[in-house]
């Protein structure tokens, strides 16, 4: 149950999402503010239309240079093993290991080449 501090940054996070300008400014200050809530190292933020193509230049994020999120959005988005998380109706938390084991997930193109640690990352596809 969350405490009344916690309700109170929930009003505030709603009310400076109102007065965002535009959809970047709408991520940034989204990411920024439930940070407060939900503790967390890096995160990024993504607009997406309803054919699930990415909005070029529609994103945000924290701790990520915007050189990541654009390699993510152009070369790693349509091979994402959440997708499927999108197209629910409602919206939904999870973690990935909700929808695949960690083996399976090391095995990914894009867990390989984006999200694996930098030390564990490779840039071409192993020979299998």
């Amino acid at each position: 149950m969350l405490t009344e501090k916690e309700w109170l940054l929930i009003n505030d996070i709603i009310k400076e999402i109102y007065a965002a300008k535009n959809l970047k400014q709408f991520g940034e200050t989204f990411l920024l503010l439930i940070r407060k809530l939900i503790p967390f190292r890096s995160a990024a933020f993504t607009i997406i239309d309803n054919g699930f193509t990415v909005r070029e230049q529609q994103y945000a994020g924290i701790n990520l240079p915007a050189s990541s999120i654009r390699e993510y959005n152009e070369k790693y988005a349509d091979q994402d093993y959440t997708n499927e998380i999108l197209s629910f109706p409602k919206s939904t938390s999870y973690r990935d290991t909700d929808l695949i084991n960690e083996e399976q997930k090391q095995k990914t193109t894009i867990y390989r080449e984006w999200l694996a640690p930098p030390g564990e990352k490779v840039r071409r596809r192993p020979d299998y």
